[in-house]
């Protein structure tokens, strides 16, 4: 075979002496899949190829085998089984069992064709769940981590016996191949690599991944089984804004069909927190899907983590809690005619989480004044400053030391509508900026 590492394989080529090329079956970011004939074991393969531009870069090669030794001693009846991987001159080759059935992708788009109310049903998605969950957990156990778990990389197959559907996930690993240019974001730790709808935050900031960024990405795979759509969508700058700052929607407030257990949609809660040490491992996630009772979804339950804090200083000083239906920025449409002065310092992580939330932020000048915002961020302010403020008629944000409650009463005495308490958490810092708004809101309604 020709080492000219651009040349297409097709029907009838041979590759390292063993497989013959029968088809094409598709492909991705990293590789392209062909169907294949082995001809020592008179089986049909799935053969994928790395991409020539893959192959003639040593660094990513040498990732291609390493990853496809690592994923051929995943023994899981949830994974596919590799048969056979190496090098045959210019190409480099991974011989994978053939998969009967479909992807997750086409399942999905076809029900949307179809004019399904509700993507899948939530005995199917519970089960789909939990054996992608246990998979996950026996690659992490190998420290093995997929990095772009996606319903593109999830595959469907009918079983002879008429029992419940298999579920294979393909590509272990192989995500990290992939450069993914069009993401425009590069760091010294590496490439930002993965589908920009299902990346962890980590993935996001272009950082080293494992084992919960795989929970991130199942966990917004459920989200679209049972909302019809991931938990954020937009364009790619948008997207990675919104997985880095903004608090996940509820699921109970996306889902058209029926409604889930609460149970359900508090894993979903915990598996997209932004802190990877926060989430479940994916051994806790396939516990606790294995327990969800599908007949126990009830409408307008209210578990202990939806509760509304109690009073006027706890809702003004207390960090909101996390998945809160009614305070979450993310639980209504994003602000879009909110403008947001900034006065002080301009933090631009800030800035960037308060315009993923659809709130426009601009530094007060001369040009843009403080009379023309809908709210102010004045990080840092004194008392006196909060007071000047406020004569403007836009609701102010501050901020206090956690410790330091008789700034927190100068401030509140000084007309702060919200005090975020420090160490800040940018999510903490939109979502009171967003209350503050929705209060601003509330009292033009009634005045």
């Amino acid at each position: 075979m020709s080492d000219d590492a651009r040349r297409a394989l097709r029907a009838g080529d041979l590759v390292a002496g063993r497989f013959r090329v029968v088809g094409d079956l598709g492909e991705g970011s990293s590789g392209i899949v062909h169907r294949a004939a082995q001809l020592s074991l008179g089986r049909d393969v799935a053969l994928k190829v790395l991409r020539p531009r893959f192959a003639m870069d040593p660094v990513a090669r040498a990732r291609f085998t390493r990853e496809a030794r690592v994923a051929s001693t995943l023994r899981h009846p949830n994974a596919v089984e590799i048969h056979d991987f190496g090098d045959d001159g210019a190409i480099a080759f991974i011989a994978m069992e053939l998969l009967t059935g479909a992807t997750l992708r086409a399942i999905l788009e076809a029900r949307s064709r179809a004019g399904a109310d509700a993507p899948l049903e939530l005995t199917r998605v519970l089960a789909i769940g939990y054996q992608m969950a246990d998979v996950l957990a026996a690659a992490h156990a190998v420290a093995l981590v997929h990095r772009d778990l996606k319903p593109e990389n999830v595959f469907l197959e009918p079983t002879v016996s008429g029992e419940r559907e298999r579920v294979v996930v393909v590509d272990f690993g192989l995500a990290f191949i992939a450069d993914h240019d069009e993401l425009g974001r590069h760091t010294v730790e590496g490439v930002v690599a993965g589908t920009p709808a299902y990346l962890s935050p980590e993935q996001a900031r272009g950082e080293r991944v494992g084992p919960p960024s795989d929970v991130y990405a199942l966990g917004c795979v459920l989200f679209e089984l049972l909302a019809g759509a991931p938990p954020f969508e937009g364009d790619t700058a948008r997207l990675l804004s919104r997985h880095l700052f903004v608090p996940p929607p509820r699921l109970r407030e996306r889902r058209s069909g029926p409604p889930v257990p609460v149970a359900l949609d508090a894993l979903l809660q915990r598996m997209l927190r932004k802190r990877a040490e926060e989430r479940p491992t994916a051994a806790e996630v396939r516990a606790t899907l294995g327990s969800v009772d599908p007949s126990a979804a009830e409408p307008h339950a209210r578990g202990r983590e939806s509760l509304p804090l109690v009073g006027r200083e706890a809702r003004m000083l207390s960090p909101t809690p996390r998945g809160v239906p009614d305070e979450s920025p993310s639980s209504r449409a994003p602000d879009d005619d909110a403008e947001v002065a900034m006065v002080g310092p301009v933090d631009v992580e800030v800035q960037l989480a308060l315009a993923a939330n659809g709130m426009i932020c601009f530094a007060v000048s001369d040009d843009h004044p403080v009379s023309g915002a809908t709210a102010v961020l004045a990080l840092g302010a004194t008392a006196a400053t909060v007071r000047a403020l406020t004569a403007h008629g836009a609701p102010v944000v501050t901020d206090a030391e956690r410790s330091d409650m008789e700034r927190v009463a100068a401030l509140l005495r000084a007309g702060a509508d919200e005090v975020v308490l420090r160490p800040l958490e940018i999510e903490d810092v939109v979502s009171k900026v967003s209350r503050a708004l929705g209060k601003a809101r509330r009292r033009a309604r009634r005045g």
